[in-house]
């Protein structure tokens, strides 16, 4: 919950390595919150989602229709899920500069 209440967002390290690792951290507009249907915007570490997908597990989280998020995604079967952080939280975080600043950070790590 501290994730939307507080500023600045803060990313949850372990979450988005284990996305950038094993799945893809997509820059997106949720098109249905309920339905989990996204538009890709932007994608690391290569695309690997098409333009418009599903994220099962999406409405589960605090997204909304409408709105632009950083999402860590992990594989499944049917498509892609939140990707957990290591409490079992699915965290999603809002697209803005300082979100964007600390993935670029991420990204360079080795």
């Amino acid at each position: 919950m501290a994730i939307w209440a507080s500023n600045p967002v803060t990313l949850n390290r372990q979450q988005l390595l284990q996305s950038l690792r094993r799945g893809v951290v997509v820059r997106a507009r949720v098109v249905d919150a309920d339905a989990g249907r996204c538009e890709a915007i932007e994608q690391w570490p290569a695309p690997k989602v098409a333009d418009s997908f599903q994220v099962a597990s999406l409405e589960r989280t605090e997204a909304r229709t409408g709105e632009t998020y950083l999402l860590p995604l992990l594989p499944t079967d049917d498509g892609y899920a939140v990707t957990p952080s290591p409490g079992g939280q699915l965290l999603i975080y809002p697209d803005t500069a300082e979100a964007l600043s600390q993935l670029n950070k991420l990204l360079a790590l080795p």
